[in-house]
């Protein structure tokens, strides 16, 4: 009888043992916070899943799904119609040149609040002049993510081989053409140099090497009429006369890596590429972007990141995530993972983060010696920003094709961007 009375008054504290043990799993689970996150290209994934792996395990209580999408576009287009159907995401990393569109649709949740709760904001490591381009009518919509500005890539076999010196490779535009000149003329089968166009950020980054600017302030018409435009223009012009072939971005990327393209101007975000693809092919070399003098700036595109929830309690898990993303853990996975520049200083300055990564291949810093000059790209606030951006990319690539003369090519420009400014 005391046998039986001692198996039921164990089996009671085992089964309340149980029931105590669901009950705080039960509350465990009640109190974890999900956010929804998306970003674009998919092709970046590895970025994404990493900082949310050790995002997560700092946070136990915050659960990170993410969602992505084939490039910004089309994100920032299925945002917009997430907008409409109440089914925003928490949290999206969008690309820079589509905040003010996302802004205008009152997708964006203001940062303000959140950064001046900071008692130590500016010993975080973030840029004041990288916030200033998330601002938009006094308000902060976003925090930089990723930059990712132009550099020059070169084949240094083939600046050797045409007596060129890799240690000391041109800084100016004259000396590259005339490099490019001579690799172009050692047979048919090598290009002397490739100089990326797409998008807008070429032209701004040619405009602004100049210390000119795309629109005037208030984009009622442009700011790239005179000799900047003029400038940009012409090079691209040059680019050809050296030997460019516009034979498409893929497939001079690829030509690049082969070992058949001297010099190739691109955004900086391509080095993890080429660092493997021309691994045992030839010996690759980076090195800055020309600007002169009179350049305060060189613009730089990559993406952002801008809280989008709607439900006030999840809120601050999100805010929580976007410090993470863009603090110095979150930017030294990104750079890591990715050939980006980090928007963070701390993470650049901490030898465990990314002072020994950089030093360990001086080609990793070359776009980071310039941090204090880089800012996002800007983002043209006009409805028509893309059909603008449209007819620059259009204006250039008949210049690299050596159609039609800089002049004309800048008369037309201006002429029919102030058209879509003014509508």
């Amino acid at each position: 009888m005391k046998s039986k009375y001692r198996q039921k008054k164990r089996f009671v504290k085992f089964l309340s043992a149980v029931l105590m043990l669901v009950a705080v799993c039960s509350v465990s689970a009640m109190a974890q916070t999900t956010l929804r996150v998306t970003y674009a290209p998919n092709s970046l994934a590895k970025i994404y899943e990493a900082i949310a792996e050790e995002f997560q395990r700092l946070h136990s209580d915050i659960k990170i799904e993410l969602s992505a999408q084939r490039n910004y576009e089309e994100l920032a287009q299925a945002t917009l119609r997430g907008s409409l159907v109440g089914d925003l995401p928490d949290v999206s990393h969008q690309g820079t040149k589509l905040v003010p569109f996302l802004v205008k649709n009152d997708i964006a949740v203001p940062l303000n609040s959140f950064i001046e709760s900071e008692a130590d904001w500016k010993k975080q490591g973030y840029v004041p002049s990288m916030i200033k381009r998330c601002s938009y009518g006094g308000k902060i919509n976003c925090i930089p993510f990723s930059l990712s500005p132009y550099v020059l890539y070169f084949n240094a076999d083939l600046v050797r081989k045409v007596g060129g010196d890799p240690g000391n490779f041109p800084s100016d535009w004259d000396g590259i053409f005339e490099l490019a000149s001579r690799i172009s003329k050692l047979d048919d089968r090598f290009m002397g140099i490739y100089h990326d166009y797409r998008g807008d950020l070429a032209f701004q980054t040619l405009v602004m090497s100049r210390g000119g600017q795309l629109l005037k302030d208030d984009e009622s018409s442009v700011a790239f009429d005179g000799p900047n435009g003029l400038w940009a223009l012409n090079l691209m012009r040059k680019a050809a006369d050296a030997g460019m072939k516009d034979i498409g971005r893929n497939q001079a990327f690829q030509a690049f890596v082969a070992g058949q393209v001297g010099i190739v101007a691109s955004a900086v975000s391509r080095l993890g590429q080429f660092t493997v693809q021309s691994k045992g092919v030839f010996d690759l070399g980076v090195t800055l972007y020309p600007m002169s003098a009179s350049a305060t700036q060189q613009p730089a595109g990559g993406n952002i990141v801008m809280m989008t929830t709607r439900n006030q309690a999840a809120r601050q898990a999100a805010w929580k995530y976007i410090k993470f993303a863009t603090g110095a853990v979150g930017q030294a996975i990104m750079v890591k993972k990715s050939g980006y520049v980090p928007v963070n200083t701390v993470a650049i300055n901490t030898p465990d983060l990314l002072g020994n990564y950089y030093a360990a291949d001086p080609r990793r810093g070359v776009a980071v010696s310039r941090l204090a000059m880089i800012i996002p790209m800007y983002a043209i606030k006009n409805k028509n920003g893309i059909k603008i951006i449209d007819e620059i990319e259009k204006t250039m690539g008949a210049m690299a094709r050596g159609k039609g003369t800089p002049e004309n090519a800048l008369s037309s420009l201006v002429k029919i961007t102030n058209a879509w400014l003014a509508r």
